[in-house]
């Protein structure tokens, strides 16, 4: 495919090798969705079957191997922007991938302590895949793809899920009364993600053996840039993307070394700002507290028959989420970032609160309607949107931060949403929720700025337009005397082309 000035669509791209980084690197977060949810198939096999807990220490411990998971993603979180600033975005995931097959390890041992201690370097491994994928998939992707890219994050980790709950029906059914004979079952599932970090690593020393074209330029490894861009791109392409990508290079290196506290500066501060609101809000809009209270609405709503649909109607829960995370790609492709956002808040909160309201008259049966229609619009918006947008608008370590209090969130909501809800009610605390997002809107319509198809450089204009014009004309005629030439493109990739 050859490039044709003026038409964007006609740039020479390949495709094929975009589309094996992006889904290898997004098997992270296959990981994080399958890590974050086994505990919850086997804590009955581990109480019942494998360590024979009373029921107080069954749900000291489960919690342990629950919570410490989350702790262990915040650090990881915290850490992943630092860590690939100072290691790169492919050695980073390759040290990553080896943090989790040393936790996934320590799981497999019949010894609380230890697997407690595994679960917290397992979460650990989770928080760096959080940070360093949506960085990594920002950086490799070609525009073309960026937004499917991108959706493929969020649909990882969705995946990652059921795979783990799907892995629990192999487990007998067990409890107090029904005891069965331990068999190897525990491990396997505990395992799985062995073979997960297994291909990572061999399509990263394999088939993606290089670094990221903007991390390259970002440490003045010019010539290795330009051999990186000529995996992705043919023809004149290249030359495009690497003046496009070294003036935003140019850009950041003016302002000095990125610090935590450069995070503060005019130039950054407007949009880490937002990007921590958004994080924060991807939280707030009580997710994870509706995934752990669905179970016992759906309980409530089955009309008499013993709850045996509960579990059907949260699977088909997971499966909304799923089939509507698989279509965001193509909606956040056309709609962009700020209209999704805007639109998906407006239909979770409305969801939020006629789930709240019908709370208050005890109209179970219609709740579980609001619910899947919830969580088809929040796979559709806040889902997969935040770890595009986040990646967009912030440098690595801004990233790491942002993605830290997604993580703080998630443990808010985890450990206050039980006593919150039962202080004032289910009803009002979905109300609390929906209020919340309505507010939110505010700041989401006044702060946020489209993104969609602008390159790193614009980015930075968009959010902080008092840029000096010459001295972005000073940055061009750099970018444009240390540009390659047509000769050099063809000598870098052959004449294959």
């Amino acid at each position: 495919m050859k490039f044709e000035p003026g038409n964007s669509q006609k740039r020479g791209i390949n495709r094929g090798l975009a589309w094996v980084a992006v889904v290898n690197a997004t098997l992270g977060m296959f990981l994080m969705g399958y890590m974050l949810s086994v505990i919850n198939i086997l804590q009955g096999y581990l109480t019942f079957v494998v360590f024979n807990w009373d029921t107080a220490t069954a749900t000291q411990n489960t919690s342990f191997l629950n919570s410490v998971a989350t702790i262990g993603a915040g650090m990881g979180a915290f850490l992943g922007g630092n860590i690939a600033k100072s290691l790169g975005r492919r050695r980073s995931m390759i040290l990553t991938d080896l943090i989790s097959i040393v936790a996934v390890l320590m799981t497999l041992f019949a010894n609380v302590p230890i697997m407690i201690l595994g679960r917290l370097v397992a979460g650990l491994s989770v928080g760096l895949h959080s940070s360093l994928v949506p960085l990594y998939v920002q950086e490799i992707a070609p525009r073309e793809i960026k937004g499917v890219a991108g959706s493929f994050i969020q649909l990882q980790c969705c995946i990652g899920s059921l795979v783990a709950y799907a892995f629990g029906f192999l487990l007998p059914t067990v409890s107090a009364e029904v005891q069965v004979e331990e068999t190897s079952s525990w491990r396997l599932i505990l395992g799985f993600p062995i073979v997960i970090s297994l291909i990572r690593l061999f399509v990263l020393f394999n088939i993606v053996n290089f670094e990221t074209p903007s991390y390259l330029l970002s440490v003045k490894r010019d010539e290795d840039a330009k051999k990186a861009l000529a995996h992705f791109y043919t023809g004149s392409t290249i030359m495009e993307e690497y003046d496009t990508l070294k003036k935003a290079s140019e850009g950041e290196i003016r302002q000095g070394p990125m610090k935590y506290s450069s995070l503060l500066r005019p130039q950054y501060r407007s949009r880490f700002l937002i990007a921590c609101f958004v994080s924060l809000l991807q939280q707030f809009t009580g997710v994870n507290a509706l995934i752990f209270y669905s179970t016992q609405i759906f309980q409530q709503s089955d009309s008499g028959d013993g709850g045996s649909s509960a579990v059907l109607l949260t699977t088909l829960f997971g499966v909304f989420n799923l089939l509507a995370t698989i279509v965001s790609g193509q909606v956040i492709k056309r709609f962009g970032r700020k209209t999704i956002l805007i639109w998906g808040d407006i239909a979770i909160a409305s969801c939020l609160i006629s789930i709240g309201i019908l709370g208050y008259s005890e109209q179970y049966t219609a709740i579980k309607y609001f619910i899947m229609l919830y969580i088809i619009a929040f796979g559709l918006s806040y889902g997969p949107v935040l770890w595009i947008f986040v990646a967009e608008i912030l440098p690595d370590i801004g990233v790491g931060v942002a993605i830290l209090l997604n993580w703080i969130g998630a443990f808010a909501v985890a450990q206050f949403f039980q006593p919150f809800s039962e202080a004032v009610g289910m009803p009002s605390a979905f109300m609390c929720f929906g209020i919340y997002c309505l507010l939110s809107l505010v700041v989401i319509v006044w702060k946020v700025k489209e993104t969609k198809d602008l390159n790193p450089h614009e980015i930075a204009q968009l959010y902080c337009p008092t840029v000096k014009s010459e001295e972005v004309s000073d940055a061009e005629n750099e970018i444009k005397d240390s540009s390659p030439n047509k000769d050099e493109i063809m000598e870098l990739i052959g004449p294959s082309i």
